[in-house]
């Protein structure tokens, strides 16, 4: 398949995963209204989203993002679509650490800033191809991966041990593994030598976004 035909189907998903993660902050924003109205309870409107597969989520975007500006040339289909969704993230981490107000929640906030602060601040150094060239986006990325199968599988734990999906939203996997699918058929394109990494990391995904979607079936079969 061409590379810009790849890279525009891909962002088109990426972006159209966008909505999933919108789909996810509105649940939290509707359950946020019934606590104030005093129907749900102080760390109830969260419930059974996982801090730690939030947070690992947040990290595969924001890896993502950081491969794409440090390639020699800018590549702007992984980058901007990956914007939104670093942004949505973000928000959704700020959500959880005012209804939850535990320390974990507070420290994944700060750090999260931090690593916004940096990705915003990169473009405009020396230093954004070098991380490139040290393998440092490379290893960012595979690292990113490693912290989304261990945040995908407390996820699923935090399930199977409630006994509920809470406020998770199943469109938010479904369109996210979506996604998964087509930024494969763009790592391909974008060849072995710099797509590799892109390839391995929506692979890994890709699967476990389908165990957690089997979980919300598991739920109901119960």
């Amino acid at each position: 398949m061409d590379y810009h035909l790849a890279g525009l189907i891909s962002a088109s998903f990426v972006t159209l995963s966008m909505s999933g993660i919108a789909l996810q902050l509105r649940q939290v924003l509707q359950r946020k209204r019934r606590y104030r109205q005093g129907v749900l309870a102080q760390g109830e409107v969260t419930a059974s989203m996982s801090l730690n597969r939030f947070f690992a989520s947040y990290y595969g975007f924001y890896a993502m993002l950081l491969y794409g500006m440090s390639l020699g040339q800018f590549n702007h289909y992984l980058v901007w679509p990956r914007v939104i969704a670093v942004a949505l993230l973000t928000w959704i981490l700020f959500e959880i650490r005012q209804d939850r107000r535990s320390t974990a929640a507070k420290r994944c906030f700060i750090l999260i800033t931090l690593l916004n602060v940096a990705a915003l601040a990169l473009p405009f150094t020396p230093l954004r191809v070098d991380v490139h060239d040290l393998w440092l986006s490379h290893l960012i990325l595979l690292s990113a991966l490693t912290v989304f199968i261990q945040g995908a599988s407390h996820q699923v734990w935090l399930i199977r041990k409630t006994r509920t999906t809470g406020a998770l939203s199943f469109p938010m996997h479904a369109l996210f593994a979506v996604k998964d699918v087509a930024s494969l058929s763009f790592a391909i394109s974008m060849g072995l030598n710099e797509g590799w990494p892109v390839l391995v990391f929506h692979l890994g995904s890709l699967i476990f976004q389908c165990i957690i979607m089997y979980h919300f079936y598991w739920i109901r079969s119960r």
